[in-house]
């Protein structure tokens, strides 16, 4: 009897311990979490909205968003500037006589998975516009990885309507863009969304393999492209496997689900009203916004959506919806709108439009999209 109270005197001794470091890291992750890049990264959760409401300097709001690089980091042979856009160092006061764009939105923006800046869908469509006007064009790429509307719409407030941009190209992804910036809808309780540790813990193989590269803060100058890049869209820079890359689209194919369409119309509104918020603020600034709805891989491509499914029922599905009533609703608040859907369920499956195992376009998708951007945007006064 003495040893099995000594015993459970011992085991109560280690649980308050265990309690007690728990409590402290928890603490300490919550107070430290967007404070360093790693941490915000790594503790992560599209569970919780990112805080950035009240935020009105543009370098706190970048060190915000979950999976933004530090400034003058090397990507896909392109140093990024000073705010860690992958864009040139740039003045705010436009240049005179420039034809300036902006171009907002997420990872499709930033590099489409490491797309080279100069075959990005922005930036030829500003190398058509100055062959079209026959004067300097300037193209500011803004595009931040793995945000949404809301960000965006910040971001424009925040840093974009001071550059006087003659044009903001907006790229709105239908894959995630519907449910970005706030909660899914509830499933239950996690551990995983509750506890940060637990996060963290999940992560700790991504922490090994990341620390050198997310911690380490290069030295500027910045905002140019570097020598030595090879593009190749068939290899493999997204998903180390075939059913990761399947686990990924899945969860984006959620989007197109049925039963989910209640939640996702109540999505739609909040988007609608944050992009028709940024087009009036472009507005206000002189500018003229056009909206590019990007289409998810699984509404393009066959093969892969049959993989995807599996052995759902396709009847559960629907991979129409988003695009008509985005354009639908947008158009009539006098939003300017080009759905790049036809257009990529029309082309042929050679040159791949998507990179492999990767579900971002490849610079063949890009230089479609920029064509039919361009096709559509009226000639620049």
């Amino acid at each position: 009897m003495r040893l099995w109270t000594r015993f459970l005197h011992a085991a109560g001794l280690v649980l308050i311990a265990l309690t007690t470091a728990l409590g402290t890291t928890e603490i300490a992750l919550h107070s430290l979490r967007y404070r360093t890049p790693l941490l915000r990264a790594l503790l992560y959760s599209r569970d919780e909205p990112i805080p950035f409401a009240h935020v009105d300097d543009v370098r706190t709001l970048l060190d915000l968003s979950p999976y933004h690089p530090q400034p003058f980091q090397g990507s896909a042979g392109f140093k990024l500037n000073s705010f860690g856009f992958r864009t040139h160092e740039y003045d705010r006061a436009k240049p005179e006589g420039t034809y300036r764009i902006v171009a907002l939105g997420d990872s499709f923006t930033f590099d489409s998975g490491f797309v080279p800046l100069d075959r990005m869908w922005h930036t030829l469509v500003g190398e058509n516009i100055r062959a079209r006007i026959k004067r300097p064009v300037e193209l500011l790429n803004l595009g931040v990885p793995g945000v949404g509307p809301r960000f965006a719409l910040r971001l424009f407030e925040i840093e974009a309507r001071r550059l006087s941009a003659d044009l903001v190209l907006f790229g709105l992804f239908v894959g995630n863009d519907l449910g970005d910036d706030v909660p899914p809808p509830d499933h239950g309780w996690s551990l995983q969304r509750s506890c940060l540790s637990c996060r963290l813990f999940r992560h700790a193989v991504v922490l090994a393999g990341a620390r050198g590269s997310v911690l380490a803060r290069e030295r500027g100058p910045g905002g140019y492209a570097v020598p030595g890049y090879t593009y190749n869209p068939d290899v493999m820079v997204g998903f180390i496997s075939e059913e990761s890359f399947l686990k990924s689209e899945r969860g984006q194919a959620y989007t197109f689900a049925k039963a989910a369409r209640p939640w996702f119309n109540g999505r739609l509104d909040d988007v609608v009203q944050t992009v028709i918020a940024l087009d009036r603020a472009v507005r206000e600034a002189r500018g003229r916004l056009v909206v590019v709805i990007i289409p998810d891989q699984v509404q393009v491509d066959e093969a892969i959506r049959q993989a995807v499914l599996a052995d759902a029922s396709l009847s559960s599905y629907d991979f129409d919806w988003p695009q008509p009533v985005l354009t639908t609703r947008l158009a009539a608040a006098g939003v300017s709108v080009i759905d790049l859907l036809p257009a990529f369920r029309a082309a042929p499956p050679v040159p791949r439009l998507y990179g492999r195992r990767n579900t971002h376009w490849s610079a063949a998708g890009n230089a479609l999209a920029a064509e039919v951007i361009t096709a559509r945007l009226p000639d620049p006064p």
